[in-house]
């Protein structure tokens, strides 16, 4: 998402990449703290539990230039039984199994920086074998010193598994079926010059092939329903983007003091999918800032940006401006905001982290972008980083965020605003996390659903979700997870049913209990249901009203 004019594609990235060092175990799809989900067991990420990841993140990142290599993973097996397998809708008491092991690296050296976790998830339904699904979950970054102070090279890959319609990142990957679920891989490399001229300032020009691909192991095809969807980057299609990018930025030094200026350019070249074919965006941007006190910045920012999407008709050429502020409050804490000119509106846009105690962290941004489903997936790859247990978080605030913002697998070039607003606090014996967002949606080009149905330029759709997290520690060695998340998508004119809506609910709990240093066992339950008069028309098999109720027991061995 756009935060800053001088940051519209994020590719410029520093020689050291912040990582943090914790182990990865478990099951559930990168970045679900976010939103709110977690694994049927009620661990996050890879088995680090609600409390391990809120401690991870209060704590801060770990910046040290030197750290020993780390590899770590678990093989987390449940067992049990559930009343739709997939989310397919009622068919009777089945049985389940869920296998996923989970591997973490992590390491430091004065040439290299690397952080990767990967995590497959195979859910078995011996029954119902037609919707046992294997999905895959990875998020890494690595960062190579070439030549110290000139020459870098950075590689990101980020993948996961979701509903072609959206709106289902709170929700176990079990509760999806195959006939609807969507892999969505993104990975970039990026070698770039960086030279620090003493105290003048840092100069840096580089290059990003960045490239996306979606893959739906079932029968529904692009072409299913609409022969012209897939072209149109139909709600509900898939597709692939490859990106070329260039870049340069040069940011003065201490030489100025309290004065910093940031001269910034992007320019960006898509091909792909036919929609995507003969696109570019190109921004140029002037920030000048100067520090009034230690907790107090003011700037201003002047530049011009371009969106050419020949394929959907749109254009945008314009200046762009800015002025704001940023408060520091402490030195865990950073707050932006500004208004100005962007993205073809007058609009504030925010960001920022505020910790009034140790224990505690509030989050929140307000981003407007010009961008596709699939185009804004893949700018992830520059404006996100690997935290704790692996999940996604956001480079500016430091707060967990989605991989896919209840996107559908494709969606029509729009306007896209989005408010994230979140919070943990830790207590002795208690964690809490929460999450409340609103991404409001303005297309920009004609469109064709999956389903066949057309829409036009201005057509406008919203999507409102909430999450809480809790988890209760009994004792040392056990604890009891739960969680209740809600998404209402008023999505309804891409389904033939404008004004109406789909809406997912999941709810969970889980008692975990700690055998040894290496193994640990648990008991759950997860209520998963998806409604709403969006998709009344459709099969529970493909996107329609279902509901699933799963009982599960597990053990988890760590290495």
């Amino acid at each position: 998402m756009l935060r800053l004019l001088a940051r519209h594609r994020g590719f410029a990235v520093p020689a050291l990449t912040i990582v943090f060092a914790v182990g990865v175990k478990g099951s559930a799809a990168f970045g679900q703290l976010a939103g709110g989900g977690l694994s049927d067991s009620g661990y996050a990420i890879g088995g680090t539990s609600v409390r391990d990841t809120v401690s991870s993140l209060l704590a801060g990142p770990t910046t040290s230039t030197v750290r020993p290599w780390t590899f770590s993973g678990d093989v987390d097996v449940e067992v049990g039984a559930t009343d739709s397998p997939g989310g397919i809708g009622r068919g009777g008491w089945q049985p389940v199994i869920l296998v996923a092991p989970d591997l973490i690296l992590n390491g430091v050296t004065s040439r290299l920086n690397v952080a990767l976790a990967y995590s497959p998830r195979l859910a078995f339904y011996p029954s119902t074998s037609s919707q046992t699904l294997l999905s895959q979950s990875f998020n890494g970054s690595a960062t190579a010193v070439l030549v110290p102070d000139l020459l870098y090279i950075t590689a990101r890959g980020i993948s996961d598994v979701s509903s072609r319609f959206g709106n289902t990142s709170l929700l176990s990957n079990s509760f999806v079926s195959r006939s609807e679920a969507v892999q969505t891989s993104s990975f970039s490399v990026s070698p770039y010059l960086q030279r620090t001229i003493g105290g003048y300032g840092t100069v840096t020009a580089g290059y990003t092939y960045s490239q996306t691909f979606q893959d739906s192991d079932n029968q529904f095809s692009n072409n299913y329903f609409a022969p012209n969807a897939g072209q149109l980057a139909g709600f509900g299609t898939t597709g692939n983007l490859q990106t070329n990018t260039e870049y340069g930025s040069y940011t003065t030094g201490e030489n100025l003091g309290r004065v910093q200026n940031i001269i910034s350019g992007t320019a960006s070249q898509y091909s792909g999918s036919y929609y995507y074919q003969g696109a570019s965006t190109f921004s140029v941007s002037d920030r000048l800032s100067y520090e009034l006190y230690r907790w107090l910045t003011v700037f201003g920012t002047v530049g011009y940006q371009d969106y050419n999407y020949p394929r959907s008709g749109f254009s945008l050429s314009q200046p762009t401006w800015s002025i704001g502020v940023t408060v520091s409050p402490n030195e865990t804490s950073s707050i932006t905001v500004q208004y100005g000119q962007v993205a073809g509106i007058n609009t504030v846009l925010a960001n920022g982290s505020y910790s009034p105690t140790p224990r505690t962290r509030v989050y929140g941004s307000y981003t407007v972008d010009i961008q596709t489903g699939l185009g804004a997936r893949q700018s992830l790859l520059g404006t996100t980083g690997v935290g704790p247990g692996g999940i996604l978080l956001d480079n500016l605030t430091g707060s967990p965020t989605l991989t896919n913002t209840y996107l559908a697998s494709q969606s029509p070039l729009s306007r896209i605003k989005t408010l994230t607003v979140g919070g943990a606090l830790l207590l002795d014996r208690d964690t809490f996390t929460v999450t409340v967002g609103r991404s409001e949606f303005e297309q920009l080009g004609g469109s064709v659903s999956i389903l066949g149905v057309p829409t036009s330029t201005g057509t406008r759709t919203d999507t409102l979700y909430g999450n809480l997290n809790w988890q209760h520690d009994l004792n040392p060695s056990t604890s009891l997870s739960s969680g209740l998340s809600y998404a209402q998508s008023n999505n309804g004119v891409f389904y033939g049913a404008p004004g109406s809506s789909q809406d997912t609910l999941q709810l969970y709990t889980s008692l975990n209990h700690v055998l040894t240093d290496t193994l640990s066992t648990s008991v759950s339950f997860s209520h998963s249901e998806r409604f709403g008069d969006a998709t009344r028309n459709l099969s529970a098999a493909f996107g329609g009203s279902a509901s699933q109720n799963t009982f599960l027991v597990g053990l988890r061995k760590s290495f």
